[in-house]
């Protein structure tokens, strides 16, 4: 059986069980980015020779303005292909999943998510007055938490507080 005919079961079996844009975006990736190279090859002829051929060619890709995918792209398509060749493994009983063995292209890159304890925009802050009387000390830590709901443990205002600064 050729890879595309096999994909055309693969969304049979798979499709319904996917929220719409999910399969939408699984099959954006299959069609421009799979069928095209491995389409018309016997997917038991599929080797890792043949992934790591389609990896480079990816990794070699630059757009108009000479960008290449992003590593998050990368590792998306290359988890798409996977995830075919597994379900051929589990349930047609194809021997093994090439892609795995030939390994993942890209990674995760890990942004930084803006702390929205502390947004751009300068937004009042009603911080409680603590009363103390002379002879108390500082709230513990766990008070602090409880004072400002919504704050992360590590936002920038709740380490201050906790450093004492």
């Amino acid at each position: 059986m050729d890879f595309e005919a096999f994909t055309e079961l693969y969304a049979n079996d798979v499709k319904n069980r996917l929220k719409e844009n999910t399969w939408l975006t699984k099959e954006h990736i299959i069609r421009t980015k799979i069928l095209p190279y491995f389409g018309k090859m016997k997917i038991s002829e599929i080797g890792t020779k043949e992934i790591i051929a389609w990896q480079n060619e990816l990794l070699a890709y630059r757009d108009e303005k000479r960008n290449p995918y992003s590593q998050t792209y990368l590792k998306t398509v290359h988890n798409q292909l996977s995830a075919i060749f597994n379900h051929a493994v589990r349930y047609y009983d194809l021997r093994s999943n090439p892609a795995a063995k030939a390994g993942n292209m890209g990674s995760e890159e890990h942004k930084e998510i803006q702390d929205l304890a502390l947004p751009h925009k300068k937004v009042p802050l009603h911080i409680p007055e603590i009363k103390l009387h002379r002879h108390q000390s500082p709230p513990p830590f766990r008070h602090a938490i409880r004072l400002f709901p919504g704050f992360a443990k590590n936002s920038p205002l709740v380490l201050s507080i906790r450093s004492g600064m």
